[in-house]
Formats: C-alpha cells, structure tokens, sequence
C-alpha cells in the first residue's frame, strides 16, 4: 500500500441565495493508492456456532463491498475481497476515450514567473492529468441542474440533486454511484512551451461505471436508469469534460504561446444503438429531443411532479 497526492474541488456550490456559484476551491490531501488489508474474525470463547461467524462475515464483506468513508459513490472506499468482482449493482457501462484538455487530479508547484500581461506574479502549475470518476459524477450533476432548473424550483432541484448525487445540505447519502474502470493517459498533453508546439493532443480512455448504491430504493431502479442513460447521452454529446468542458477540441498552432489545444472531445466505443450517431443535423436534433424527453418524463415519475418541459420556467431577466 502506498500514499498518493489527490484533489477534492468542489467547483460549484449552491449559495445561501440559492442561486449557483462557480468557486473552484481545489482541497488537496493523501489519499491510499491500491491498499491492501486482511481483516481476521473468530469466535469469541463461549461460542462454538460457526454459523454465526459464516453469518458475521457475510455481513462484513457486505458493507464493506457497499463502501467505507465520505466519498463512496465518487470512485473511493469500495474494498473488493481478493478473487472476487465488483458489485453487481451495475446498470450502465461504456468505454470512452476523448483527446484535448485533459482531466487533471492536482497541480505541482513550479516556479513563480511575472506575467507581464496581467502584471502580476503567477505560479501556473504542471497538470497531473489522472481519469477521475469525481469529474464525470460532476459533470453529470451539472447537466441535471442544467435541465431540472427549467421546469422545477429550485428548492426541489437542489433536494433531489443531493438525493441522486448525494450532498451535505440536506445530508443524503446518494442512489447513484459512478466508477471509473482502466482508466488512463495515453497521450500526455503537448508540453506548455514553445517546445510542444508539435506535440501530439492529449488523449485518455477509460470505462464510465454506474451502480445502484445500498441506498437507493429497488422500486425506483428503472427510473434512476432511464434518468441517468440520459444524462449520461448529454454528458458525451453536448460537451466536454474536465478544463475543455465548454467547448470542443481545437488546435491553437497560429498562436505564439500555450496552451496548443483547448476544448475536449469525447469518443464512444460501443457498438450499442444507443451510442449511435446520426449523420446529420437534423438527425441528431431529433435523437436529442427523444433524450431530452425521456430525460423529463423520468424525472416526472421520480419527483412526482407535473411538468411542462415545452413551456419552460420564466426565471426573469438574463444578467451577465
């Protein structure tokens, strides 16, 4: 077992206006990298039943399956007993790869430069790119906010954001866990000088996993799936992810300075239909529409609510 350097950024956050405030906060700590542990159980002296001890260890291995700490449905604390598999609460998978600006768990301090533009001494930092499954679960729960925010209030889209995603305020604990599975750098992204100029664009693969956790409520597995394969369509097709999230790979080689490739791009490797591209526009307009009801229609039968997503909500003025 060993420790390694890692990152929680809580990025946006609901104010106390409960309006939504973008804020990186980058947290680092340590964290185990691919701990090992061997846990022993016996009877205590005045008791010879080793059905209870067959009983007791299913039950640990049960739990501890299910997770342990603050972040088990973000990729961390789930303990797989050694020759055993994952958890068979699985309901989505696919494989992706995607090139442009990659995910990034930290940043290593270099030096302090003066930046001439801004006038100021800036300290960039060199990215450690890394497949989080925090990223994708944080992307996930943007496009929910995204789209929830245009037919229910806020009050509810933030009680039913914590009761899929989890959250702090309300304290729940999440019905959806996300995972990532062989996830790598294949790629390194073009080096931040002019040296890297003609470098090669960034890329990374990896598999998304999305489980049912122990809380979420057997009844509502069929509408968490459709909720989730939607979102999980958007995610992909409607954006990127990481610091490329707003837009899509491009190059930058007519400027005189890095960053070389801004924006990132997703690719599906799956031969099912439901990642199947249209070929054109308004073929695609129509797949997006079918997403974006099944979307709505799900959410109507987990949240109860009555709604009118062709009439959106009036939320007032536009501001800058």
């Amino acid at each position: 077992m060993g420790l390694q350097m890692d990152m929680a950024n809580n990025i946006w956050k609901w104010d106390n206006n409960n309006e939504l405030e973008y804020n990186p906060n980058p947290n680092q700590f340590l964290s185990r990298r691919e701990p090992t542990f061997l846990i022993g159980l016996k009877l205590a002296s005045h008791c010879d039943d080793p059905t209870i001890l067959h009983k007791v260890k299913g039950w640990l291995t049960a739990g501890l399956k299910a997770g342990i700490g603050s972040q088990v449905n973000s990729g961390y604390g789930e303990l797989i007993r050694a020759g055993s598999s994952r958890s068979s609460n699985e309901f989505l998978r696919v494989e992706f790869s995607w090139e442009g600006q990659l995910i990034h768990g930290r940043q290593k301090f270099t030096q302090w430069n003066w930046n001439e533009h801004r006038n100021d001494w800036q300290m960039r930092g060199q990215a450690d790119a890394e497949v989080r499954p925090i990223a994708f679960k944080s992307m996930l729960r943007y496009w929910f906010r995204a789209f929830s925010l245009g037919v229910l209030d806020v009050d509810t889209v933030q009680i039913w954001e914590a009761q899929l995603f989890g959250g702090i305020n309300p304290k729940t604990f999440g019905w959806v866990r996300v995972d990532i599975q062989d996830g790598k750098v294949t790629q390194r992204e073009p080096r931040p000088n002019f040296n890297g100029k003609d470098d090669d664009c960034g890329e990374q693969v990896g598999t998304l996993i999305l489980s049912y956790s122990p809380e979420a409520p057997t009844n509502q597995n069929i509408p968490i799936h459709k909720l989730f394969e939607s979102l999980t369509w958007m995610m992909f097709h409607l954006g990127g992810i990481g610091q490329g999230a707003r837009r899509p790979c491009y190059s930058r080689h007519n400027r005189d300075r890095a960053p070389w490739y801004r924006g990132s791009t997703f690719y599906i490797d799956s031969d099912e239909q439901l990642w199947e591209l249209p070929d054109n526009i308004q073929a695609f307009q129509r797949k997006f529409q079918q997403k974006l009801e099944q979307f709505y229609q799900t959410l109507s039968q987990l949240t109860r609510n009555q709604m009118n997503y062709r009439q959106p909500r009036n939320i007032g003025q536009v501001r800058r």
